[in-house]
């Protein structure tokens, strides 16, 4: 008689372990849902708006000397320019031709 009560009591855990374990997979797949579904074009806008971010950074540089006053490095402007490899191959323009043409 007191393996089957032990044997009840175990079943009866195992089964209070499945549901919580059913509830919170659950409650993941609703919020994996809400974020895939519900949440998507929004998240999306805010994603693409950290890839493509222009900064302007101001350069506070001084010249560099050696120790004799002789100037070895100085402060001068640079320009960074980046492209697109669509643009430089020849491929966007071919898009937007066929976008206009049709």
């Amino acid at each position: 008689m007191l393996q089957s009560s032990q044997f009840g009591m175990f079943q009866r855990r195992l089964v209070l372990l499945s549901i919580g374990l059913l509830l919170i997979f659950g409650g993941l797949l609703v919020q994996l849902c809400r974020l895939a579904v519900v949440e998507h074009e929004s998240r999306l806008e805010r994603a693409m708006g950290r890839v493509k971010q222009s900064e302007f950074l101001p350069t506070q540089r001084g010249t560099i000397v050696d120790r004799h006053g002789r100037v070895l490095a100085e402060d001068a402007a640079s320009y960074d320019v980046a492209l697109h490899w669509s643009a430089i191959n020849g491929e966007w323009a071919m898009q937007q031709a066929t976008a206009e043409a049709v």
